[in-house]
């Protein structure tokens, strides 16, 4: 049977198998067993065109670059929660500083460097009298040092007493 199979497939010009003339019903069947006994159809041999290759290239390239658009969108996600967490732990302790130093608090306003996990923020004390004048209203606000515009990352306010 294998003799036969690989004789028709190197004539083409014959369409039907040397063991079928006669018999169409027996065609599927030997079919059927060359392609069990792993002989093919040339037809069915052809490899990828270079055009199938390019065009799943173009979509791989797609997917990867949409994955990496996503993980840097991720990164700067954050790093971005990160400042924040760090600015509002400077703005927390300032706070606590002034509660624990029982300085006398005068009304004005101060810029000074902060720096908290190894990374520096300007911090702004805003220290503001209040209706009643044994406390004083302050507000902390945290920039980030480095950037061009400073962006505001974190704002607390309290209402301390004068300590006269």
């Amino acid at each position: 049977m294998r003799t036969a199979v690989a004789a028709w497939s190197r004539d083409s010009s014959s369409r039907t198998h040397p063991d079928t003339r006669g018999q169409p019903g027996r065609a599927a069947a030997v079919f059927a067993r060359a392609a069990r006994a792993g002989h093919r159809r040339p037809r069915e041999q052809r490899a990828f065109t270079l055009l199938e290759v390019l065009v799943a290239l173009v979509i791989i390239g797609v997917a990867l670059s949409a994955a990496m658009r996503g993980s840097f969108s991720l990164i700067d996600t954050a790093e971005e929660t990160r400042n924040k967490l760090l600015a509002t732990l400077t703005a927390e302790n300032r706070l606590l500083e002034l509660r624990l130093s029982r300085t006398r608090l005068e009304l004005g306003q101060i810029t000074t460097e902060c720096e908290q996990a190894g990374v520096v923020f300007e911090c702004e004390q805003i220290i503001r009298s209040t209706p009643n004048p044994f406390f004083r209203r302050i507000e902390v606000r945290v920039y980030r040092k480095s950037e061009r515009e400073p962006r505001r990352l974190a704002e607390m306010m309290t209402v301390l007493p004068t300590n006269q």
